[in-house]
């Protein structure tokens, strides 16, 4: 076999895996120091001179390819010389992620004004998911960054996005159940699974594409794992001429650590005064709400939209709703096959710090659920017609006293945990349920909960429903304006309705 041969032999191997610049000077010096050792016993060519000892590159990716099997040099240098990718656990539930850039001499470089575009195909989208159109949109901001899926309940998604590649520094990622090298089409790759508890995994796949000079990054929901690396194997980046620094998102704003600005923001927004719920709604009070789904206190023209909560419902059956196929997986997982509703489980858990420590469920109760439906009309009260207009509706719970209102915090039953935690579509906040005149609102992925169209005069009736914990009830705020999961500066400014039992 000659140099050649045996240069192709072992790059087959490695499948054309490139080691970092650090790597490869570790392995010139190494050949150095041999090439000293062994000079004085070193054969002799017919014409009596002796063979160089030089590190021919075969003989380098020899040399890796030793180390690789050997485990010469550790861990580390064998996952980076098989795809520029290091893991180090430095913690119980920490690793140091490191991504080589074999480009650059001193492991970050300037990003320049203007580089290399590419833009995001795939050959594989995952079965069963919806994509996300906004994202993908010919103009818009993200367009041939990334792509999103999702599932119709919300409960899955995986997501790709592409990074440019403007730094080999290793940052630590905290909250890492399992960690490893996996393979995409030959490109050792990072997988880490995310999870702050057992029940709440999340995976990540990093793969680098150095001629490319990017990294890109495919996240999913863990049960996804074959279905994201089945996307992972259909990934190309096309060359689509240039693009501008801000335009790009770079490997180190993805794994700088993210800085906390305090909870002071939080808990503010957990309370509110008498004066703040001066705008407060009672069942039947007519209201103007904006005309779209522009900011309030943005606009300048008049309102001619008016909303009015007529009633107010609470039931023990899921047959009460109009609309079946809107109506969650989960919510049917409470009732039993004729429809009425049972009790749910609540978990209790204490907060991980990521490092040395998950969440951990501390204790569970069981709580009996009760549906709750509210019937909103939504007028026209203007002299022209409005289209697609934008119908959204949150639930907070929430506890009157004399110095104002507390948001509810459940976890405090239980002393010393940290959160209460029930399905993902239990419970108060953003509305799950929703029909306009007792029918889906629209096909249109884009546009769920819109209504199509009101002439002047009209008058459409949206229902809205949650399944929440019977024990709630006489705490229950409405709001047209936010998610509901704490007091909204916006809402309280329209105004919340008072729909407690």
């Amino acid at each position: 076999m000659n140099d050649h041969e045996l240069d192709c032999a072992i790059r087959a191997t490695l499948d054309g895996a490139r080691p970092s610049s650090g790597a490869c000077a570790a392995m010139d010096a190494a050949f150095a120091a041999i090439a000293q050792d062994a000079a004085s016993s070193a054969p002799s060519s017919r014409q009596g001179r002796r063979l160089p000892l030089t590190a021919k590159p075969w003989a380098r990716a020899a040399a890796v390819a030793c180390a690789v099997c050997l485990g010469a040099g550790g861990t580390a240098y064998a996952a980076d010389a098989l795809g520029l990718i290091s893991l180090k656990p430095s913690a119980p539930y920490q690793v140091m992620l490191g991504i080589a850039d074999d480009t650059a001499e001193n492991g970050t470089e300037p990003v320049p004004d203007t580089v290399d575009h590419y833009r995001l195909k795939l050959a594989y989208e995952p079965a069963g998911l919806t994509r996300d159109p906004d994202r993908t949109a010919a103009g818009a901001p993200s367009d041939g960054r990334c792509a999103d899926f999702y599932s119709d309940d919300f409960l899955q998604s995986l997501r790709v996005s592409v990074l440019y590649h403007d730094t080999d520094e290793a940052f630590p990622v905290s909250y890492v159940a399992a960690s490893e090298t996996v393979d995409v089409n030959g490109r050792a790759s990072a997988l880490i699974t995310n999870g702050y508890g057992p029940d709440n995994r999340y995976l990540q796949l990093f793969i680098p594409f150095p001629d490319e000079h990017r990294v890109v990054v495919v996240g999913a929901t863990a049960s996804l794992r074959d279905e994201m690396l089945a996307v992972a194997r259909g990934i190309s980046l096309e060359p689509a001429g240039t693009v501008g620094r801000t335009h790009l998102w770079l490997l180190s704003d993805f794994l700088a650590p993210a800085l906390s600005e305090g909870d002071a923001a939080d808990t503010a927004s957990l309370r509110a005064s008498h004066d703040q719920m001066a705008h407060l709604h009672q069942v039947g009070d007519a209201f103007a709400l904006p005309n779209d789904d522009a900011a309030l206190f943005d606009r300048d023209d008049e309102s001619t939209l008016e909303a009015r909560v007529t009633d107010v419902k609470v039931a023990d059956n899921l047959s009460t709703l109009a609309c079946d196929e809107m109506i969650p997986d989960e919510w049917r997982a409470v009732a039993d096959g004729g429809g009425t509703l049972g009790s749910t489980e609540i978990s209790f858990r204490t907060y991980g710090d990521g490092v040395n420590s998950l969440d951990e469920v501390v204790a569970t109760r069981s709580v009996p659920m009760a549906l709750v439906q509210v019937s909103i009309d939504y007028t026209n009260t203007g002299d022209a017609a409005l289209d697609d207009v934008l119908f959204f509706a949150g639930l907070l719970s929430a506890t009157e006293g004399p110095g104002g209102w507390q948001v509810f915090d459940r976890a405090s039953q239980v002393p010393g945990s940290d959160e209460a935690v029930l399905g993902t579509t239990l419970g108060t906040g953003e509305m799950y349920y929703y029909d306009v005149n007792g029918r889906k609102a629209t096909d249109d992925p884009d546009a769920p909960n819109y209504i199509a169209h009101l002439e002047p005069g009209e008058t459409a009736t949206v229902s809205v429903a949650w399944l929440v914990p019977r024990d709630e009830l006489e705490q229950l705020l409405l709001t047209l304006s936010s998610s509901g999961y704490c007091f909204d500066e916006e809402a309280l400014q329209l105004g919340y309705v008072d729909i407690r039992q």
